[in-house]
């Protein structure tokens, strides 16, 4: 929260941090002040996993090892909602990867 402090009392109008985004704030402000005036607010963010799930059964998943939707040939999926299931880590390499794999196999369809 140091860094957060330091953007507050610079006069920044928010600072963002682990979780939070401390708003409404000013010279002489600290978090702990934003978030006793109410301008405290708590970011959430997920990663979808699994909801297009890819593999070969079209009974089992949405889209072919590749990307591509099952029922729709040209309609590509390419992000983390391909995944068979979620992966317990945090998925952004992962994710790199198969948006590159699927963008190559789009290029050579």
């Amino acid at each position: 929260m140091l860094a957060q402090k330091i953007m507050l009392e610079a006069g920044a109008l928010a600072a963002y941090g682990a979780g939070w985004k401390f708003a409404g704030a000013g010279p002489g402000r600290s978090p702990e002040s934003a978030a006793a005036a109410g301008g405290m607010q708590r970011l959430w963010s997920a990663h979808q996993m699994g909801t297009c799930r890819m593999g070969r059964d079209p009974a089992t998943s949405v889209a072919n090892p590749w990307g591509e939707v099952h029922s729709t040939p040209g309609l590509w999926i390419g992000d983390a909602s391909a995944f068979p299931s979620a992966s317990g880590t945090n998925p952004m390499a992962t994710i790199m990867a198969l948006a590159r794999r699927t963008a190559h196999a789009v290029a050579s369809a």
